[in-house]
């Protein structure tokens, strides 16, 4: 690709910098945000301009029926935020109208350019059929594919959506996983499971006790379930140290008493659900492991592939996963990630109590899937697959 061209990420992202008054109800989506401003940095080592076209989705608010268009940087990238509608089921269609109105202008805009859509919003459409006609190429990153056990009105809605948004585009496609690809009977795709900084942090050390980092969406589908049975049999067993687990994220329930109902002394639950970005990094710093425990018997588990698996091992942290989407291809469990046999809580129990009892060895495991994702997945290597495949 050429130095003058521009690549226009559109996404519905809410990262830190959405400052408006508003921002109280929009929707903040860890992962998109997360792999959106990555994907930028990413071709920004390839002298490739990104600029994000985020509409945040936003519901009912008291305070305010419109967001202010907001212009900013985002870990150094530069995003504009359209201005966006309060009115639950009012707000994709205006944030439709916020796209179009964008994508006029960077039609105007000199230059080669570009332009990726993260999921298959229907808000899309309108901007997309504007960037058909000028004949500048809009690419789908499909992140989420559509869901067959979604029968309600929404399900009705992912799916016609994305008939729409993959015939809008252009046929070659951006994906998360090959399993997806496959799935979705992809011919012409790229694989592009995150992207991660090469800024090292300080390695893990495992004395005085492990910590076990368990965050995100948080439900039965991403292994909540299999968590909470996990630990009630963990706090059953004879521990050879300290174990702690630190939960972030959102949960479907209330988890609130689960530090109460542990009737063994050798472990802590510190439930930090709903804290900021910078809280979440410093529990990342200082955590021996991290779970990604999505199911592969769900549609979930199916559909996408668990990005924070990148970036808990280029923290050099332990990834503890299940054998979900793409991560056995990514990964070797027992060389550099540890795998789940299967989606059981004594596999998980298993697991862990090996780490307590081994942590020298798990932490030269750690270090491996560290050293993989740096060398497969850096900003770097994911800019150059990025941009050969975009030109």
């Amino acid at each position: 690709m050429r130095r003058a061209e521009t690549i226009f990420f559109f996404a519905p992202i809410c990262g830190s910098k959405y400052t408006d008054v508003s921002a109280k109800s929009a929707t903040h989506i860890a992962a998109a945000t997360n792999k959106v401003l990555n994907l930028c940095k990413s071709v920004r080592t390839q002298k490739v301009s990104a600029v994000v076209i985020a509409s945040p989705i936003t519901t009912s608010n008291k305070e305010k029926i419109f967001t202010k268009p907001h212009a900013t940087f985002e870990r150094g990238i530069p995003v504009f935020y359209l201005r966006t509608l309060t009115k639950k089921g009012l707000n994709r269609i205006f944030a439709a109208w916020g796209y179009l109105f964008a994508a006029k202008r960077i039609c105007t805009c000199e230059g080669r350019k570009s332009a990726v859509f993260y999921n298959f919003f229907i808000e899309y459409t309108l901007a997309l059929i504007l960037l058909k006609i000028m004949g500048i190429p809009a690419y789908l990153d499909v992140e989420d594919g559509p869901r067959a056990d979604e029968k309600d009105f929404r399900g009705f809605v992912n799916r016609v959506s994305y008939w729409i948004i993959s015939r809008l585009t252009v046929d070659r496609k951006l994906v998360a996983s090959k399993k997806l690809a496959e799935k979705l009977k992809f011919d012409d795709y790229c694989v592009v499971y995150g992207a991660v900084s090469s800024n090292l942090t300080r390695e893990k050390k495992a004395s005085g006790g492990i910590k076990i980092l368990y965050g995100g969406a948080l439900m039965r589908d991403t292994g909540l379930d299999l968590f909470l049975d996990a630990l009630n049999n963990l706090s059953k067993c004879t521990l050879p140290s300290k174990l702690t687990f630190v939960v972030t994220g959102f949960a479907d329930r209330d988890l609130s008493n689960i530090p109460f109902n542990l009737t063994s002394s050798n472990i802590d639950v510190h439930l930090k659900l709903g804290c900021s970005r910078q809280e979440y990094l410093e529990e990342l710093k200082t955590s021996f492991a991290s779970l990604a425990l999505k199911l592969p018997s769900t549609e979930m588990g199916s559909t996408t592939y668990p990005s924070k698996t990148l970036e808990v091992a280029a923290e050099g942290l332990l990834l503890i996963s299940t054998d979900v989407s793409d991560v056995g291809a990514v990964f070797t469990s027992g060389v550099n990630a540890l795998i789940l046999e299967r989606e059981d809580p004594l596999c998980l129990v298993r697991a862990i109590k090996s780490i307590l009892e081994q942590p020298k060895r798990f932490e030269e495991i750690a270090r491996a899937g560290r050293d993989l994702i740096m060398t497969e997945h850096s900003y770097q290597a994911v800019g150059a697959r990025l941009c050969r495949f975009l030109s």
